[in-house]
């Protein structure tokens, strides 16, 4: 693989992409990391991982972008999933059985799969929410690391 096909991640500890960090903050980081293992979380593929410290040293906010954009992505292309079914569910015809008396003599009437199966778009919502539900949980986890991790290397700092 060639190195210009590689995807490389952009790390800012501002809204600004083009603000640099400070190399001497993200070496006090390192160093302070090295002193003080027991801060870091143990490892956690979506939550606590190699990603995360790195991103922690460069910017000041231990998380994971590939994670966080993997639950935008999940939320979007659930809801774009369930609008999709929803949509194809209205439109494709069944055949059932008629209404009243009619049916049981084997009359049967065309209707839209969606009249039919009412649950096709609750099962594209249900996946959006359990999206949500786990970006909501790992963004708290993540700021709640993030504090723990500010607040003693400033400390530390201090103490220098």
């Amino acid at each position: 693989c060639e190195a210009e096909e590689w995807y490389k991640e952009e790390y800012s500890d501002s809204d600004d992409a083009s603000v640099e960090p400070d190399p001497n903050v993200v070496l006090e980081r390192v160093n302070f990391l090295i002193q003080r293992p027991d801060l870091i979380p143990k490892y956690e593929l979506l939550e606590s991982n190699c990603e995360c410290v790195a991103v922690w040293c460069r910017t000041g906010k231990f998380q994971t972008h590939q994670v966080a954009r993997l639950f935008s992505n999940g939320r979007r292309n659930g809801a774009l999933a369930a609008a999709t079914g929803t949509a194809v569910a209205a439109t494709v015809p069944v055949t059932v059985p008629a209404a009243g008396v009619w049916g049981w003599f084997g009359a049967t009437a065309t209707v839209s799969l969606l009249s039919v199966a009412p649950w096709i778009p609750a099962i594209g919502v249900a996946g959006v929410g359990v999206w949500s539900l786990l970006s909501h949980k790992h963004h708290k986890n993540w700021n709640e690391r993030t504090r723990i991790l500010n607040d003693a290397f400033d400390t530390y700092r201090l103490e220098r």
